[in-house]
């Protein structure tokens, strides 16, 4: 099976702890196999690609059939490694290589090996009503690691 997008929503990474952590807007990707995270940079960033603005989010199980042939023809291997190879602050997460992971308040910590310390955290955007739904895609990515 071909790795195909189950999600993508903005948000920033958060690099550090407390008031001095720096801040930097991104674009997750959660694919079949693994979480891609491309930094955003400059306002052309927010308004080009498919999901123009605000409407930047993709939920494979909130569209139709029709839009999810659509992602997949827009988003394959070549389109990944793009992503990847685009900024040196590009990278993925095998969901392999991942420990657990908590979503509390927004904020997605990322634990590799180490169960005290998250490797990653990440602030997602997105609207209250929808939290459920991302809960929904990470325990069916991530099944007895959230």
């Amino acid at each position: 099976m071909s790795e195909e997008i189950l999600g993508i929503f903005r948000g920033y990474r958060i690099l550090g702890r407390g008031f001095l952590a720096k801040k930097w807007e991104c674009k997750l990707y959660f694919t079949t196999n693994r979480l891609i995270v491309e930094k955003e940079t400059g306002l052309m960033s927010r308004l080009s690609g498919p999901f123009k603005g605000a409407l930047d989010y993709y939920l494979f199980s909130h569209v139709s059939p029709r839009d999810k042939l659509k992602m997949k023809k827009l988003y394959d291997e070549e389109k990944f490694n793009h992503i990847l190879k685009a900024n040196k602050e590009n990278f993925q997460i095998p969901y392999s290589d991942i420990t657990v992971v908590e979503f509390t308040g927004k904020d997605l910590k990322v634990f590799i090996e180490d169960l005290d310390v998250p490797k990653y955290k990440f602030h997602v955007f997105i609207r209250d009503r929808y939290e459920g739904d991302f809960m929904n895609l990470l325990s069916t990515i991530l099944p007895d690691r959230v």
